[in-house]
């Protein structure tokens, strides 16, 4: 028999008929889903069809929340999340899945406290149809982890500086270490990268991005190019770690990176056209030339 599960939602949030969409998309892995407009009859009270919906188990294994700012915002929509929750932990117990499903970011202010302690799903995420069904069923959910690669690059937000805004790129081992590190862009494109230096990098915690040097002479680096004269290198005597990250400042993004320990048989290079970080994988190393302009 499939399991049921009732839908809350704004109506607002419908008008271009995604909460109808969710339905539909549950119903097609075999969830039966009830929403008011379904399922609630005209001339009756609204909130004793919807608490006969939730407290019976005959009408439902679960109760779905779809959280938006207009839901989370309305009155109506947090009354029936609030009556929803009484009477499910009064008739049902603390182990009848309550599932909020947000489309999108939400102010986190508006969010009730029984939402924050209980599973909550993003429709971002591309196996979000199994997490609810795995839920209801409260089951573990069905999904294979797939590789991660050994490094993290990650683009982080715009940085303002004295010489204008920039874009700080971490890379940084998930295990292991990178000692020099370096990181390097195609030659033809290191000039509008250029910061204060041909290829301006520096060391930090995991995370968070240090502010660029206003001194040239502090910067402790030292610059160059592969040896097959196709990247532009800076080179960082230091190590990186799992929690100590190599950070580029780029005042506009490159097509391509490319990044490790200079002493090692392989170098990661990752893409970042459109501003997103795509891997390319590891390559054969051409090694650094031992200085450069």
């Amino acid at each position: 028999m499939s399991k049921k599960a009732w839908v809350s939602y704004a109506w607002a949030d419908n008008d271009g008929g995604d909460v109808d969409f969710l339905a539909q998309e549950l119903k097609k892995v075999g969830i039966e889903v009830k929403l008011d407009r379904w399922n609630i009859s005209a001339g009756k009270h609204l909130w004793e069809q919807i608490d006969a919906f939730i407290t019976q188990p005959g009408e439902s294994d679960a109760w779905v929340f779809y959280a938006t700012q207009n839901s989370l915002g309305s009155p109506a929509c947090r009354e029936e999340y609030y009556i929803a929750l009484d009477r499910a932990l009064k008739a049902r117990s603390e182990v009848f899945p309550l599932i909020a499903v947000f489309p999108g970011k939400v102010d986190q202010g508006l969010l009730p406290a029984g939402i924050k302690i209980r599973l909550y799903v993003s429709l971002v995420d591309g196996d979000w149809r199994e997490r609810i069904v795995a839920a209801i069923e409260q089951r573990a959910p069905l999904i294979e982890a797939g590789a991660l690669e050994p490094y993290e690059c990650t683009i982080h937000p715009v940085m303002q500086t004295p010489w204008g805004d920039v874009h700080p790129v971490e890379m940084r081992p998930r295990a292991g270490h990178w000692a020099p590190c370096f990181v390097g862009v195609p030659v033809p494109e290191f000039e509008k990268t250029r910061l204060l230096v041909p290829l301006y990098a520096s060391i930090g915690p995991k995370g968070y991005p240090p502010k660029p040097s206003r001194n040239v002479g502090e910067v402790s680096n030292a610059q160059g190019t592969t040896s097959d004269y196709a990247y532009r290198t800076c080179t960082y005597d230091e190590e990186c770690t799992p929690t100590r990250s190599l950070f580029a400042y780029f005042t506009s993004l490159p097509t391509e990176v490319i990044f490790g320990g200079s002493h090692e048989k392989s170098v990661f290079a990752v893409s970042l056209q459109g501003g997103q970080v795509s891997a390319a994988g590891g390559r054969p190393f051409p090694g650094l030339a031992a200085n450069g302009p």
